[in-house]
This record gives C-alpha cells, sequence and structure tokens, in this order.
C-alpha cells in the first residue's frame, strides 16, 4: 500500500498544481470580469436596485458557473496535442518556441479585449430586452456560454507568445458564434442596441478571421448530432408508411424514395465527418432539402396522423441544421397551407367527439360556449389569413390570437372525461406547435426543450453517483460519508425534477426546482474538485457536461 501510495504521489502533485493554477486563473477571469462595463456599482458589490439588477445578478452567478466549468476542463482535462475535439480535421500546431508576442497575437490580444467587452453588452442587453421579446431566453445560455469563452479566451491571450496556440480556441469560438448570430437575428424585435452590439461582433469576428487566416467555422459535431437525428427519424418516418398504408404502387415508390432520401443525409453526414468545406456540405444538403420537399407534398395527401408527426419532427430538425449550416429559413406556404387545414380538422373534430353532456360536467361550464367560440373563431380568421396569402409578419400577429385563445380553451376543457376529446385535443396542440414551427416562431417556454435538459441531468448524476462512489470505495477520505450523500442527494433530486417536468409540472414549480436542483450541485461538484487521483480525470469529464445544461435549464425557466 505504502508503495503504491509513492507511486502515485507525482500524480496527485500534478492534480494539485493543476488545482492551484486552476483556482488563480478563475480569481483573476472573475476579477476582470466584475470590472467591465455595463455593470453598476451596485451590481458589483451585489446589490440591486431593481428588477434589472436582480437578472443582472442571475447573469453574473451562472456566467461564474460557466467560467469556472471552461477553466476546470482546459486545465483538469487537457486538451492533448492542441487539438480541437468538435473538429475531426484539426491538425496540431509544431511545437516552438516564441519568447515576445507575434504581431498576431499582439492583434489578437487586442480584439478579444474588444469581443469579451463587446459580449459583456450584449448579454446586459439581451437580458434588458427579455420582457419585450420572449424568444430570447431560449439562447441566453448560448450567449452566456460565449460570453465565458471570449473572457477567458481574451486572458489567455495576454499569458501567450505564440498565437497558433490559440487557433483551435479561435475556431470554436467562431462557430459558436455564427450560430449565435443566425438564431438571433432570426428574432423579431430585438432592441436596435443589440443589433449595433451583434454587428460589432461581427466585425471582430471578421477581423479575427483575416489575422488568422482562417475560413468561417462549421460546429461539426453538432452538425453530426443533427444528420444522426434527421436520418433516424427519417427511418421511423419509413417504417410507419411501411407498417400504416395498405400495398399498392404509391406505397412501394414512397418507400423508395424514402429509402434514397434517407441515403442522402448519410452523404452529407460522410461530407461533415471528411471535413469538407461549407459550399460543398451546403450544396449537397440542399440537394437532400429539394428531394425532401417534393417527398412531403405527396405526403400530405395520405390524412395519416403517425406520418403527419414524424413530418413534423424532421420539420424540427431541420430547422435546427438551417442553423447550423447559417441558411436562410423561408416560409413554405404550401406548409402552412396544409397545416392550417390539418388544424381546422381537428378542432372541427372535437366538436363532433365531444359530447354537450361533458362539456357541461366541466367546473366552469358556463365559460365553456364563450371560449370555444372565441377559439373557434380567431382559428378561421388566422386560416383565412393563409388562404388569401398574408405576408408572415401579419400570420405571425394573427398567430399570436391562436396560441392565446388555444392556452385558455385547452386549459378549461383539460379535466374532460373522455378519452376520445383528450385525444383530439393533443391532436390540436401538436398542430399547434407544428404552426409555430413553420412560422419560425420561438416563445421563452419549451416544455419538449426542459424535458430534454431534465433528461440529460437525470442521467449525468446517475453517472456521477455510481463514478463518485467507485472512486471512495478504494480511496478513503474523511469526506467519504459528505460526498455520498451529497452526491446521492443531487442524483435523487435530479430524478425527481425529470419526472416532474414529464408529469406536467407547472412552470413555476419548475423554476423553483431547478434552483434547487442547481445548489445540490454546487454541494455535490466541490467532492470532485477534491478529488486527487486519477479518477479526477473521469470525474471532470462527466461533471464538466453537467453545469452547462444546468445553466440552459435555468436560463430557459428563469
Amino acid at each position: 500500500m505504502v508503495h503504491a501510495l509513492h507511486a502515485r504521489g507525482p500524480a496527485v502533485n500534478s492534480h494539485r498544481r493543476r488545482l492551484l493554477a486552476g483556482a488563480l486563473l478563475i480569481a483573476s477571469a472573475w476579477a476582470a470580469i466584475a470590472l467591465l462595463p455595463g455593470q453598476s456599482a451596485a451590481q458589483r458589490s451585489g446589490t440591486s436596485s431593481s428588477g434589472s439588477d436582480t437578472g443582472r445578478a442571475l447573469v453574473d452567478d451562472l456566467l461564474r458557473s460557466l467560467i469556472e466549468s471552461e477553466l476546470e476542463k482546459r486545465n483538469v482535462l487537457p486538451n492533448r496535442g492542441g487539438t480541437n475535439p468538435r473538429s475531426p480535421s484539426s491538425v496540431s500546431p509544431t511545437p516552438r518556441v516564441v519568447d515576445r508576442p507575434t504581431r498576431e497575437m499582439l492583434e489578437a490580444r487586442r480584439v478579444l479585449a474588444e469581443v469579451s467587452r463587446e459580449a459583456d453588452r450584449l448579454t446586459s442587453q439581451l437580458n434588458a430586452d427579455l420582457t419585450r421579446v420572449p424568444g430570447i431566453r431560449p439562447y441566453m445560455g448560448d450567449v452566456l456560454r460565449l460570453r465565458a469563452r471570449a473572457s477567458l479566451l481574451a486572458q489567455r491571450s495576454n499569458q501567450l507568445n505564440d498565437h497558433r496556440e490559440l487557433i483551435e480556441d479561435l475556431k470554436t469560438l467562431d462557430s459558436d458564434w455564427r450560430v449565435l448570430e443566425y438564431r438571433l437575428k432570426s428574432l423579431r424585435g430585438l432592441s436596435t442596441p443589440a443589433m449595433q452590439s451583434i454587428e460589432r461582433l461581427n466585425g471582430y469576428a471578421t477581423a479575427l478571421s483575416g489575422s488568422f487566416n482562417m475560413a468561417p467555422q462549421l460546429d461539426q459535431h453538432a452538425l453530426l448530432q443533427k444528420i444522426a437525428i434527421l436520418t433516424s427519424d427519417l427511418h421511423n418516418l419509413i417504417d410507419d408508411i411501411d407498417i400504416e398504408l395498405n400495398p399498392s404502387n404509391e406505397r412501394t415508390q414512397l418507400l423508395l424514395d424514402g429509402r434514397r432520401l434517407e441515403q442522402e443525409t448519410l452523404h452529407v453526414a460522410d461530407l461533415v465527418s471528411e471535413g469538407a468545406g461549407h459550399e460543398t456540405i451546403v450544396t449537397n444538403y440542399k440537394r437532400f432539402q429539394t428531394n425532401w420537399n417534393g417527398y412531403v407534398s405527396r405526403l400530405r395527401g395520405l390524412n395519416n396522423r403517425y406520418i403527419e408527426r414524424d413530418v413534423q419532427r424532421i420539420r424540427e430538425v431541420e430547422a435546427e441544421i438551417h442553423a447550423l449550416l447559417w441558411l436562410p429559413q423561408d416560409y413554405d406556404r404550401h406548409q402552412l397551407l396544409h397545416l392550417a387545414g390539418l388544424l381546422k380538422k381537428s378542432v372541427d373534430d372535437f366538436y363532433a367527439r365531444a359530447p354537450m353532456k361533458l362539456l357541461m360536467e366541466l367546473p366552469e361550464n358556463d365559460r365553456v360556449l364563450p371560449v370555444a367560440d372565441q377559439f373557434y373563431g380567431v382559428c378561421e380568421n388566422f386560416i383565412g389569413r393563409v388562404e388569401t396569402g398574408a405576408e408572415p409578419l401579419q400570420l405571425v400577429e394573427e398567430f399570436r390570437y391562436v396560441e392565446s385563445a388555444w392556452q385558455e380553451f385547452h386549459l378549461l376543457l383539460k379535466p374532460l372525461k373522455s378519452r376520445t376529446a383528450l385525444d383530439v385535443l393533443a391532436q390540436i396542440d401538436q398542430n399547434m406547435k407544428a404552426l409555430a414551427t413553420a412560422l419560425q416562431i420561438r416563445d421563452s417556454y419549451n416544455h419538449q426543450g426542459v424535458l430534454e435538459l431534465a433528461a440529460s441531468i437525470d442521467s449525468l448524476a446517475q453517472h456521477l453517483q455510481g463514478d463518485i462512489g467507485r472512486w471512495l470505495s478504494y480511496s478513503p477520505t474523511s469526506f467519504r460519508n459528505e460526498a455520498l450523500r451529497d452526491t446521492a442527494d443531487f442524483a435523487a433530486l435530479a430524478h425527481q425534477f425529470h419526472v416532474d417536468v414529464l408529469n406536467g409540472a407547472s412552470q413555476s414549480e419548475i423554476t423553483r426546482n431547478a434552483n434547487h436542483l442547481h445548489e445540490s450541485w454546487r454541494k455535490a461538484h466541490q467532492w470532485v474538485l477534491r478529488c486527487n487521483t486519477e479518477d479526477r480525470i473521469h470525474l471532470q469529464r462527466v461533471s464538466s457536461r453537467i453545469t452547462p445544461v444546468l445553466v440552459d435549464l435555468r436560463t430557459m425557466v428563469q
């Protein structure tokens, strides 16, 4: 045992040195952030004089978590060889000694300092715009991640002389910004200061790309993930066509063409994996999209709810791929007409299938007829607008009335005791979500997005609990019982949170429980940082994924 401990001594000392270095970097990075423009003295001291100060305090808290997470990944999980793990085609730079900053590094220091300040201004402005543009909320986690990485990269540039050591980090920052810029610009109603801030950051991105001779960077890892989902959804669609349709020439041709589409997505995935250029990937993806749009037009006449559901899932993934490839989202008028027709049909079905007797048994039966009449009226008005070719912005405005009426209608009729009627309500809800996607509407609260984050936290927490249990089973420490208790509490809370979201907990409950979950994570996380054996690397791989997911969760529900 003594021999084993001596053998591991250098590794332990190395971990301790990394911990100390990481702690110093965290302190210096946060000190720099605290003094950035845009934060008042009250904000820096922790006092708040208004709701906006409270919002900024939350942003600062989340930003601190992300900075610590990024620094831990850099110091505990060094990127061996200097390559970017998100880039399949990264090449490690040749080591060399540089005793003074290169011309490119001096330029990078200047521009990165501006990027860091501008990212802080953008964060503050978007936080102020949230009340007017709720669609910002799903992207605030991405904004904060960009803010944290820009600050750390600015700090790092001051500690290095060789500009080549920054290249992979700059590529990651560039790809993150391009996707975020696309998504923010797709939002309607951003303030002029926010748009100006976005344009200034675009200018800095162009300057850095020019200084480092970098082409615009795709997020290849995220793109491959989305294409894999697209391929899987296409496979499910083909299976449903095979099962749902009777044998016919039409069915045979749909199956053949569906499998060709599936092969086209695999071809695009191969191009991404091989590091093909943006133009090549876009050309091949557009070929798939053209064929897919023609395929969908043939599916519309089938009127099959399972096939419709598959198509809607593919449409949602398509929107994500468009963002990752920076492609403009066009309105598909035929798709809008089709979806509006489905909404009308499902609303008519509800009135046909919900007996008056059951409606009169509802708790607020005196409101049923006026609320139902209002919902039916706004639906008819919206469908009429689609059919007469109204402009997209007008359709979005009209759809907001439909959404508002639907929320009231749905809440009133949820207590119905008819399975058939409830199934139709669920179908209307699905059609509403499909129309929102087709109109490129992103709202502040996305139940499906929260559910996916809850599932991720649940899974990661269970992995962490098992990993910490294994570490402490053979590495006796004075804090063993506390560490096991805190990680078990976090895992239990994460699982219960997942269950609550799945069972339809209210948004206020989800917000409150997300805050509790974050506090529980702070307690569990401290034990990962105290691990000084080789287990630390594996523990950190799991824990470094938890903080960003929790930040996304809190920004989405807060």
